[in-house]
């Protein structure tokens, strides 16, 4: 890894994502700032993929679960040569571009999932994990090995103190899934206010608790970053927790560690762009930054075509598999798959598109609900009236047998309960109409 060329990488990554907010006015910048430096290690050195083949099916799944840092996303799929050209970060956030304002899948090539929604990513990558734990079951053998990749995410203080983050995450704890490596890009702010003012807890314990390896690293060193993620993937028995403490705008002098880093775009970074080193010139990446990338591109290649020979022999050994793993890698279902599920048709009789036929039919059923509502009403209000005379006649005549009132009694609270049951199902009818 050359910590110098990466550096510069992660310097113009951050002002890819200065130029591309400020363009259109709108966007998150907290988080492509601060965890430029993890973009590097990842797309720059670590991560297991092909960006000529984004599909790949024993690639490491990298997903941004706090999807409103996209450019962080978009910067390093185009640095790191994935067919996401420069002129799509231009058009960030415009209509029709692949590159949207938070990462939907299957705009842009490298893009496992769509994010945004708080803790959503989280929730996705426990459910990858399991995904490919259940693969690497049924397909790997004894004699060659073919899946042995890893889900990656990060994710920040909002997302993962969602509550569909800390469900996923204790059963990724219980399952033990180590697969999965989560980063915690931990700045101590939220999009709203600095974190120290909405809770106080131990995240470290909480994990430990709940099954994690954790370990906490300072997010802006590359040798440290590399090093945490290296010791994760060796890792058996558990999923692993990366805390890495990080400035939300770790260039800014202005609003260092400050939460109002999340949104400020122009007075507090106008001159962020000298500080890191960059020209003038917007969307700068020098021919340094690109010729490295193209390097660690093809050693990427490199080992995928190395892959794929371990894949031949294992097809040749294992031809009764082949089929089902084929379908998973083209990520195809069998159109007969839904065919031999049987679907109950409940008829809808309110008014449809189908027309006066079934207005027809909900009118003549509501007059029947209605005429027996009526029914009702006339049974209890003679119920009422027999039990009246009942009680009249025994306080005038002792002589007349009780089984009369107990009678009369019952009889008109079971029209009572039939008249409300009918006069309910009618509202509810003529209210749907």
């Amino acid at each position: 890894m050359n910590k110098e060329i990466l550096q510069k990488a992660a310097n113009q990554a951050r002002g890819l994502a200065i130029d591309a907010v400020a363009s259109c006015k709108s966007g998150h910048l907290g988080l492509p700032l601060g965890a430029a430096e993890i973009g590097a290690v990842l797309y720059g050195e670590a991560l297991q993929l092909n960006p000529d083949m984004p599909r790949w099916i024993n690639r490491d799944r990298f997903i941004l679960s706090a999807g409103r840092g996209s450019m962080f996303l978009y910067g390093w799929l185009h640095l790191s040569g994935f067919d996401l050209s420069l002129e799509e970060l231009k058009n960030f956030r415009v209509l029709g571009s692949k590159t949207p304002g938070h990462p939907e899948y299957k705009e842009a090539p490298g893009v496992e999932c769509t994010t945004g929604p708080l803790g959503q990513g989280v929730g996705n990558a426990v459910g990858f994990a399991i995904s490919q734990k259940n693969a690497q079951k049924k397909f790997n053998t004894a004699d060659h090995t073919i899946l042995d990749n890893h889900i990656v995410a990060l994710t920040d203080e909002d997302c993962i103190r969602e509550s569909i983050s800390q469900e996923a995450l204790s059963l990724a704890g219980r399952l033990g899934l180590d697969n999965l490596i989560l980063i915690y890009g931990s700045s101590d702010a939220s999009c709203d206010t600095q974190d120290d003012l909405l809770e106080r807890r131990d995240t470290e314990k909480i994990f430990e608790l709940l099954g994690w390896d954790v370990v906490t690293i300072d997010g802006h060193d590359l040798d440290a970053v590399l090093m945490a993620f290296k010791n994760a993937k060796a890792r058996a028995g558990k999923p692993q927790l990366i805390i890495a403490k990080t400035q939300i705008d770790h260039i800014s002098l202005e609003l260092n560690g400050s939460w109002k880093g999340h949104f400020r775009i122009s007075e507090a970074f106008a001159n962020a762009r000298a500080s890191l080193g960059l020209p003038e010139d917007i969307f700068f990446i020098s021919e340094e930054v690109r010729l490295y990338m193209a390097d660690i591109k093809a050693r990427r290649v490199e080992s995928y075509n190395e892959w794929k020979v371990i894949y031949e022999s294992w097809k040749s050994a294992n031809r009764e598999l082949v089929f089902s793993f084929e379908m998973i890698e083209d990520f195809s279902i069998d159109s007969n798959l839904f065919k031999s599920i049987a679907i109950k048709e409940v008829p809808d009789l309110r008014i449809t598109g189908e027309g006066q036929n079934n207005k027809q039919t909900l009118q003549s059923y509501n007059l029947r609900l209605l005429g027996l509502s009526i029914t009702g009403l006339c049974v209890l209000v003679l119920g009422a009236f027999l039990t009246g005379v009942t009680i009249f006649k025994l306080f005038q005549d002792t002589s007349t047998p009780i089984w009369l009132f107990l009678v009369s009694i019952t009889f008109f609270a079971f029209a009572k309960k039939c008249f409300e049951d009918l006069y309910s199902k009618t509202l509810m009818f003529f209210k749907r109409e």
